[in-house]
């Protein structure tokens, strides 16, 4: 797929006895890329329009989160990384601003496309008692990330 996809549910009225802010939401981001001589990133699956697009989705998600929800940013390439390494936070001001400035600062510098290893991190951890685990998943092509 080369167009940029987005899918949006509305719902007119949610009843607030329905609704609950008791969800982790995980974002795993694709940073796959080469990093070229002087630091910058260079050739790979997301350099470019594609980084710069999932760090545009990633910042608009990561502000609208509901109050009361945990969530992480796992970050993949031919590595990973975890934002808060002892796991999922509570939404608020101060986790929003460190989730934020690793935003800000996301280049497609990680190497190869692995995504097998980051979910089964995210795989191997219990879920939070009380808490259902949802992934928000930015990646240059799915099938691109489970074939290399």
């Amino acid at each position: 797929m080369k167009d940029d996809l987005l899918m949006l549910n509305l719902f007119p009225e949610v009843p607030t006895n329905t609704y609950s802010s008791r969800n982790e939401i995980i974002f795993v981001i694709d940073r796959s890329g080469e990093v070229e001589a002087g630091g910058t990133a260079g050739q790979g699956s997301m350099h470019g329009q594609k980084i710069e697009s999932a760090r545009s989705t990633l910042l608009l998600f990561l502000k609208s989160l509901p109050l009361g929800c945990l969530f992480n940013i796992v970050s993949f390439g031919s590595s990973f990384s975890v934002l808060f390494k002892k796991g999922s936070r509570v939404y608020s001001e101060a986790t929003l601003r460190e989730a934020c400035q690793l935003q800000a600062a996301m280049k497609a510098d990680m190497g190869g496309t692995e995504i097998l290893a980051p979910l089964k991190d995210i795989y191997d951890k219990p879920p939070i008692p009380g808490y259902s685990r949802q992934f928000n998943e930015s990646c240059e092509g799915f099938q691109e990330c489970v074939h290399h």
